[in-house]
């Protein structure tokens, strides 16, 4: 019996002969945080690009790099994609034609393109609390497109963007633990 839950040591043939180190790892071995996408450690952020070796972005205040073997662990789900391996150099503004966000003058700071990247970096955040993007216009206007390219940047994933229900009923929230909550 073990002291913490009650539960008997497997056996080893039911483990294939792994059943005390295994019981041991799952009951007695240090608890690590599990990330989706993003995770922390220490001063810096970890971005898996979910590819097929596991590779991450580290960030850091000295700039960032690919690696190999992450300081952290990541949990993948069924519908994500990877991201393309990033490249030096480059420039924010280069976003802005995919973004379909001009500026209505001549203002380099458009508080409509400010706040997209605002959004981005805040999504690529490991903790929140996140902002939630509110994105309003004509029909016509490319409202889908726009948060189709701002997730496919931060996180690609085979999974289509979700409509609001036509109808009050049947409204749901879903929250980061998935727990279903009628509106009223």
């Amino acid at each position: 019996m073990t002291r913490r839950s009650g539960a008997k040591s497997p056996s080893s043939e039911s483990a294939g002969g792994y059943g005390y180190p295994l019981w041991k790892a799952q009951f007695e071995g240090p608890e690590l945080p599990v990330y989706l996408r993003v995770g922390e450690h220490d001063d810096r952020l970890y971005l898996d690009l979910c590819d097929r070796d596991w590779r991450a972005v580290e960030i850091g205040p000295d700039g960032w790099r690919v690696i190999v073997n992450p300081l952290i662990r990541s949990r993948r789900t069924a519908g994500m994609l990877p991201l393309p391996q990033p490249e030096p150099g480059g420039c924010i503004e280069n976003l802005r034609p995919f973004l379909n966000v001009r500026p209505k003058t001549d203002d380099p700071e458009d508080p409509r393109f400010v706040l997209a990247i605002a959004w981005l970096l805040a999504a690529l955040h490991p903790r929140g609390p996140y902002p939630i993007l509110g994105l309003s216009g004509e029909q016509g206007t490319a409202k889908s497109s726009f948060a189709r390219v701002l997730r496919k940047l931060v996180d690609p994933n085979s999974a289509p963007l979700r409509s609001l229900p036509r109808r009050g009923p049947g409204l749901i929230h879903r929250g980061p633990q998935r727990a279903r909550h009628r509106l009223r």
